[in-house]
């Protein structure tokens, strides 16, 4: 499968120090959960501007940063 051009992970696109930790700390929890009753997609929805992409792609380096798996 070929990538569509300027797709992918980036780096310099994340959340502030400090901001979204509750979000995050959520998402990181799901992500590290385990069993079969457990959510297989996380759907992140809000109005333009609020920060979901920030939120996605700061997860995203939080994982590639330990060599998980990921996308955003």
């Amino acid at each position: 499968m070929t990538y569509a051009e300027g797709a992918g992970l980036d780096a310099g696109k994340q959340c502030l120090p400090g901001t979204r930790t509750e979000i995050i700390t959520e998402i990181t929890d799901w992500v590290n959960s385990t069993g079969y009753d457990v959510q297989r997609v996380l759907w992140l929805s809000g109005p333009a501007g609020k920060g979901k992409s920030a939120i996605a792609h700061m997860t995203a380096n939080l994982f590639n940063d330990v060599r998980g798996l990921g996308s955003c």
